[in-house]
């Protein structure tokens, strides 16, 4: 990544495979102004928290849908499964989240059982 800062690339993401899954190389990445793009190495516990895919869930464990990146806040959205809420209760009575946004520099592997 420093080779590519000396050649001015920066501001671009870089794809790794999961062996450079690790905090240090999303450090070094994020200080060089670049976007590491690495799968993740554990599949996150899925205990109504979060899918396989690491979204979100509502109370009766629908999965929220990626939405878009905010660079204002350096974060994930992800926004109601509206085909999954339309029947239900806690959608009708407005007591779902609509917008769920995860920083970006939080650490899922928090998540994740070993």
């Amino acid at each position: 990544m420093r080779e590519l800062t000396k050649l001015g690339i920066k501001n671009t993401a870089l794809i790794f495979d999961k062996g450079y899954d690790a905090k240090g190389i999303y450090q070094e990445a994020h200080a060089l102004h670049f976007e590491p793009i690495i799968p993740l190495k554990r599949f996150a516990k899925n205990d109504g928290e979060w899918t396989k895919g690491y979204a979100p869930t509502c109370f009766l464990e629908h999965g929220y849908n990626y939405d878009s990146f905010d660079t204002r806040y350096d974060a994930l959205k992800f926004t109601q499964p509206l085909d999954k809420c339309q029947n239900c209760t806690l959608f009708r009575e407005n007591l779902c989240q609509k917008v769920i946004k995860i920083k970006q520099h939080n650490d899922l592997r928090k998540e994740i059982v070993a």
